[in-house]
């Protein structure tokens, strides 16, 4: 009983641990979309005005 608790336990903290990668994972590509997003932004800008920062 004690071992079937101990592995579900370790299980459970396993998962977590994915789920916590994952999020972070998740917040790195969804910060890079964005970075992706505003140098396109400044690239559209830049062509519209004419001016290179």
């Amino acid at each position: 009983m004690l071992c079937a608790r101990s592995g579900l336990l370790g299980l459970l903290l396993m998962l977590l641990v994915l789920l916590m990668v994952l999020r972070l994972l998740l917040l790195l590509l969804l910060l890079l979309m964005l970075m992706l997003l505003l140098l396109l932004m400044m690239m559209i800008r830049g062509e519209g005005g004419g001016e290179k920062i």
